[in-house]
């Protein structure tokens, strides 16, 4: 019966370490984010010096131009002929 005594309270006496040891590990308060003002665009304007430059123009993307021989709009024979001996390379 002692035996069996000693585990129960050995038992317990673990427990209470492991309750203990979990309830000290929260280091701070709860996190609250903070409430920080946005806006719901972006409106800077662009800066004085580019507005009556021709450095500031809006994009043009090139969707329309082909993506399959890239290296034609060169218009160099060697460099068509040197891709053409690599093409079986790649």
């Amino acid at each position: 019966m002692k035996y069996g005594l000693r585990v129960v309270r050995f038992t317990f006496i673990i427990a209470l370490f492991q309750v203990l040891l979990i309830e000290g590990c929260m280091v701070g308060p709860r996190y609250a984010r903070p409430n920080v003002p946005t806006t719901p665009a972006y409106k800077e304007e662009a800066p004085g010096s580019f507005k009556g430059s021709d450095l500031w123009q809006p994009a043009r993307p090139g969707d329309q131009i082909s993506r399959g021989n890239w290296w034609e709009i060169f218009g160099d024979p060697e460099l068509n002929k040197l891709e053409d001996q690599i093409a079986g390379s790649n």
